[in-house]
């Protein structure tokens, strides 16, 4: 059974159900307020204080925590005001972001991960362009190993650096000799 179902065997007024909570951005309570339950969202500093009201020792428990949460709300309703639908195009804006948020901490862990490799591995293509860069992943994909760099020829390093229109003609010298240095 899931948690739709246990809540309209309560009541089919969904209005009628109220609901806290210690936050307000996650995929559950968007889901609530998209089915006009009445949210409260309290605090979670607010709660802590309570909580200790309720008990003198330290520890936590879901059990114990949705317990105080339920008692703070059945005593405190009527100074809470209830979270607010807010309009689509808010809720559509909140949702993008958060899935932004997400592709750039995955972009973060994989170019992380593609440092550390590199570092041990091929370390020279660190050196030469910055790896956010499309001459990055350019080089990566004509020089995939050390050999394949040190095989190449001044002449076709520059040529590489043209095709990727490579806008520093004064640091070519410096690449060139980066290029020619061993690892």
């Amino acid at each position: 059974k899931n948690m739709e179902q246990t809540l309209s065997e309560i009541t089919d007024d969904p209005g009628k159900i109220a609901i806290i909570c210690e936050t307000k951005n996650n995929l559950l309570i968007n889901f609530l307020a998209h089915r006009n339950y009445r949210l409260y969202i309290i605090n979670p500093k607010v709660l802590d204080r309570f909580r200790d009201t309720k008990r003198a020792s330290s520890t936590k428990s879901d059990k114990f925590d949705a317990y105080c949460l339920a008692d703070f709300l059945k005593t405190n309703i009527d100074a809470l005001k209830p979270l607010k639908q807010e309009a689509k195009v808010v809720q559509r804006l909140d949702s993008l972001y958060r899935f932004r948020s997400r592709l750039v901490n995955s972009k973060v862990k994989i170019q992380n991960r593609l440092i550390s490799r590199l570092k041990s591995y091929y370390p020279r293509a660190l050196e030469l362009f910055g790896i956010q860069t499309n001459i990055f992943a350019a080089f990566l994909k004509r020089y995939p190993t050390p050999l394949d760099l040190s095989q190449e020829t001044e002449r076709g390093f520059i040529a590489f650096l043209d095709e990727m229109r490579y806008s520093q003609p004064a640091k070519i010298k410096l690449l060139l000799k980066q290029v020619k240095r061993e690892q």
